[in-house]
């Protein structure tokens, strides 16, 4: 079996690193495409602002999710450059699970985890 392209799922989560170091490992290994997802949960700010002090909550929230964002697309880019990876970033304003299957669905793997809770 040969993967051309690979989708992974990258969040703010402690996984989001075991995950991305499996899908360059594949993607070096056959040459493959890697197309980093980013997507996470981000409440609707609406249904925030009717509670008392949770705008300033929403705020300081959203400013580190963005934080964070960027912190894994520097990692992630960074990462591609040394292991010489073809690949592209996406991050996706929508949850992930809508994200990562639609970013995914014409690709050979998709490398995501299931949330338990």
């Amino acid at each position: 079996m040969t993967y051309k392209t690979i989708v992974v799922h990258l969040d703010t989560s402690q996984r989001a690193h075991p995950r991305l170091e499996l899908a360059l490992r594949l993607a070096k290994q056959f040459d493959a495409h890697l197309t980093g997802v980013f997507a996470v949960f981000t409440p609707d700010p609406r249904s925030l602002y009717v509670m008392a002090g949770t705008a300033e909550y929403y705020g300081t929230h959203e400013q580190l999710r963005a934080e964070r964002r960027s912190a894994l697309e520097r990692l992630f880019h960074a990462e591609l450059s040394r292991a010489k990876v073809a690949g592209e970033w996406i991050a996706m304003d929508a949850p992930a699970n809508l994200a990562v299957p639609h970013r995914g669905r014409c690709a050979d793997l998709i490398i995501a985890i299931l949330m338990s809770h």
